[in-house]
């Protein structure tokens, strides 16, 4: 989902509530399969990427007027960096 919104194939209210929609169907799996857990452990990358996308749905309390480009797009673009940059790395 990361790779479509950066190159544009999806917009932010897109991905957003994609992000949304899988985040409360994992959650609710991960529940299911670990019943009576104190925590509940998400996988690390999901969480950056549903992080990104939580970042810009709100003004960080004024400080931003546009958070969507202030943090969503720059965490993504440095979330996938990272990815790559792991892909092309040697084994």
């Amino acid at each position: 989902m990361a790779r479509p919104y950066h190159a544009g194939e999806l917009d932010y209210e897109t991905a957003d509530w994609i992000a949304n929609a899988i985040d409360t169907d994992m959650l609710e799996l991960m529940i299911q399969l670990q019943p009576g857990a104190s925590t509940i452990d998400t996988p690390q990358a999901w969480q950056e990427v549903y992080d990104a996308f939580d970042a810009g749905e709100f003004d960080h309390f004024g400080r931003s007027e546009d958070p969507v480009a202030e943090f969503t797009n720059p965490e993504i673009e440095a979330f996938l960096a990272r990815i790559d940059a792991q892909d092309r790395s040697p084994r």
